[in-house]
């Protein structure tokens, strides 16, 4: 999806205006996808449930886990299936390093997209497009006033809870306080990607 390059570059200063405007074209462009996605994590939570979320996520969001991880995934949510999605509900971050961790690696991205699926109020999304926007916002106007980690640093460190302190510095830095965490998200998507 290309903007137009005026229009564009407007929007490019993150402000509560700017955001909620690429969120809705975000909406507009990604309609059927997020709202299959919206619908089945509402539904109730069963085994079935649980292999049809991880495998439309995947498949969505471009996520890329092998046939293996998303079972060890799979297997994992269902075992615990009360439990963490208890935990994702009443704001745990320690539950996006609980489901990322696998035989296989640490699939960070999976995992908060899959938390924020299920109470997106609580977790903001992280991958490779946002994260590089992130850098580039922090390179331009110092809105963290802490190292900022790599991406691949901040993913071996098994540290959700980091990134959502960049995210609720970014949008206390820029006056966001009246967007979501998804509609911030959706802005940086589609910022980082037609940047």
């Amino acid at each position: 999806m290309r903007m137009n390059k005026a229009l564009f570059k407007a929007r490019i200063n993150p402000n509560e205006c700017n955001v909620k405007y690429i969120a809705s074209v975000f909406d507009v462009c990604f309609y059927k996808t997020e709202n299959e996605l919206i619908q089945l994590f509402q539904k109730e939570l069963s085994k079935e449930n649980i292999e049809n979320r991880v495998r439309k996520l995947n498949a969505y969001y471009h996520t890329r886990l092998s046939g293996e991880v998303i079972n060890e995934i799979v297997k994992k949510l269902e075992d615990n299936i009360n439990d963490l999605n208890s935990r994702i509900l009443n704001s745990d971050d320690n539950t996006v390093d609980e489901i990322a961790s696998c035989d296989f690696g640490y699939y960070f991205v999976f995992a908060t997209k899959y938390c924020s699926f299920v109470n997106p109020d609580s977790y903001p999304i992280c991958d490779n497009i946002v994260y590089n926007l992130l850098r580039t916002y922090q390179n331009r106007d110092r809105f963290y006033n802490d190292t900022f980690p790599k991406f691949e640093s901040l993913k071996s460190q098994h540290n959700y809870k980091l990134y959502k302190k960049i995210i609720k510095e970014f949008q206390s830095f820029y006056h966001l306080e009246k967007c979501s965490y998804r509609e911030i998200d959706k802005y940086l998507w589609i910022i980082g990607k037609n940047n």
